[in-house]
């Protein structure tokens, strides 16, 4: 499968009882491996070791990982100094075991009050340990002031496991909450790290596997709704050429796109399209882009339709067995005639984007002629326009989209940095891959070809919406390779396709 789940905090508590008491593994074993593992993904960080490392630990288990990374990485040659918040008498046994072994070697130092609170050097990194996921409210007292005071005055702050005061299944509520750099997760991601909500404490993330039981594995895939596409993933999803294969083979995808002043939408769709490996593609477009499209797509046929400036009508849909419609079509009275006429008279899942969208969000009587499992493309303003509301927050978000979903049957791709793909039956997909220069018009549009074109081969809408939406990003992220991120262009994704690293295996013929 390859996937990974998104898990929540409960899940991994119950990963590390199983694998304690049921695998036998010591906690204070545990415990050091997932200190072995934060200081490894430190390190290629880290390297350089001209400032000091400041640890600041509070008394439970984060903190015990924290006393066990000072010593690792001091270890190591980094100069460590570390930070106890004294909050009680005694901590966690495994924290008063690295306690321990951390003032074998080094002093300590308690903060007892606000008095106690160090000057950060500027050239310090904060490694933050204070309180993990098993905080149950938000932080108040001396420990809501120190984390105020790490994010006033500390450079760099990277975070272990969760950053301090973060609650991972409710919305950040006060300024008492570490505003990490960088946080360092142990085994799996947890479904905040790809809310937008939580962005600015967590900052960039890794995770790192501590060696909890593999056998326990499977009890959490079946348990998620939430999982984060990898490369892994879609090296298994992504089906390679045969050998004796002809352009039958690969499905005659139909785009129905484009109208005066926006063809270059519909020719940006019908490249992604034919790159993206359809076998044959026909492009509906208005009589004003058939020159543009005969010249700038040789490789797709063009059906004209009647109107000189819009779309109006409707081919023949028997010979398509994928069919993608909205990008530049505009919202004129004709166009939207045509487009409820596509809903009713269409015999396979749609792939729906731009004005085709916007012009069902207009007329919200059109949604129940959607067809089933049809793949719906909005951005956020777009959803909100096909909702009638917009969300207060994240996870009523993800609820919106779940509901959505699964009331007309369909996928929907919310596009954005960490895209969300929303399926009828309620798992939502996640995708980390890609870079803000798709952040440009027109990126729109070769995600829809990608998606048709995966579509006309036979990938299931699932498979054609999740593998779309990565490897759409995938090949933003080999483009930036040869551009900025502000010049980067959708027709330098479009000639990416090829050369993401995953698809490399699949070049041969089976």
């Amino acid at each position: 499968m390859h996937l990974l789940p998104l898990v929540s905090t409960e899940q991994i508590r119950q990963w590390d009882h199983e694998t304690i008491h049921k695998q036998g593994v010591p906690s204070l074993q545990l415990m050091e491996q997932a200190a072995l593992a934060f200081v490894r993904a430190f390190q290629k960080r880290e390297v350089e070791k001209k400032g000091e490392v400041w640890v600041f630990a509070g008394m439970g288990n984060n903190g015990g990982d924290g006393l066990a990374i000072a010593r690792l990485l001091r270890q190591c040659g980094y100069r460590v100094r570390v930070w106890i918040l004294k909050i009680k008498e005694t901590g966690s046994p495994d924290f008063e075991t690295n306690l321990a072994r951390w003032q074998r070697m080094q002093t300590t130092t308690f903060i007892r009050s606000e008095e106690d609170f160090p000057a950060i050097p500027d050239d310090a990194v904060v490694v933050d340990a204070l309180f993990g996921t098993g905080l149950s409210r938000p932080l108040d007292g001396l420990p809501a002031a120190l984390v105020q005071h790490l994010n006033a005055h500390a450079r760099r702050i990277v975070a272990v496991d969760v950053p301090s005061g973060l609650l991972p299944q409710q919305l950040p509520q006060s300024d008492s909450v570490v505003r990490a750099h960088l946080t360092i997760t142990f085994q799996l991601p947890k479904l905040c790290f790809v809310l937008q909500d939580f962005a600015p404490y967590i900052g960039e993330w890794e995770v790192v596997d501590i060696g909890l039981s593999p056998a326990y594995l499977p009890v959490i895939l079946k348990e998620s709704r939430e999982y984060l596409l990898t490369a892994a993933w879609a090296r298994n999803t992504y089906k390679p050429r045969e050998r004796f294969a002809h352009k039958g083979t690969y499905g005659h995808a139909l785009l129905w796109c484009g109208s005066k002043g926006k063809m270059g939408a519909a020719i940006l769709c019908a490249r992604a399209c034919l790159r993206a490996g359809v076998g044959l593609l026909t492009v509906h477009a208005p009589a004003c882009g058939y020159v543009p499209l005969q010249t700038a797509v040789p490789e797709a046929m063009v059906s004209v339709d009647e109107q000189e400036e819009c779309l109006s009508s409707l081919p023949d849909l028997l010979p398509y067995v994928a069919i993608g419609a909205g990008p530049g079509i505009g919202q004129q009275e004709e166009t939207l005639h045509a487009l409820q006429e596509l809903l009713v008279r269409a015999t396979c899942p749609l792939v729906l984007d731009a004005d085709a969208l916007n012009l069902i969000a207009a007329h919200p009587e059109l949604k129940k002629y959607i067809p089933v499992h049809s793949i719906l493309t909005p951005h956020p303003k777009e959803f909100e326009r096909l909702l009638g509301y917009r969300w207060q927050h994240e996870f009523e978000l993800l609820d919106s989209l779940r509901a959505f979903a699964k009331q007309h049957q369909v996928y929907v791709i919310l596009k954005r940095a960490y895209s969300i793909i929303a399926c009828p039956g309620g798992d939502l997909f996640f995708n980390t891959a890609g870079n803000a220069g798709l952040a440009k018009g027109g990126s729109g549009d070769v995600l829809t070809g990608i998606i048709t074109a995966l579509l006309a081969q036979g990938y299931s809408p699932k498979e054609a919406a999740c593998l779309g939406v990565y490897w759409h990003a995938t090949a933003a992220d080999e483009a930036v390779k040869r551009q900025a991120l502000s010049t980067l262009l959708p027709t330098d994704v479009v000639e990416s396709l090829g050369a993401v690293s995953w698809i490399h295996s699949h070049m041969k013929y089976v």
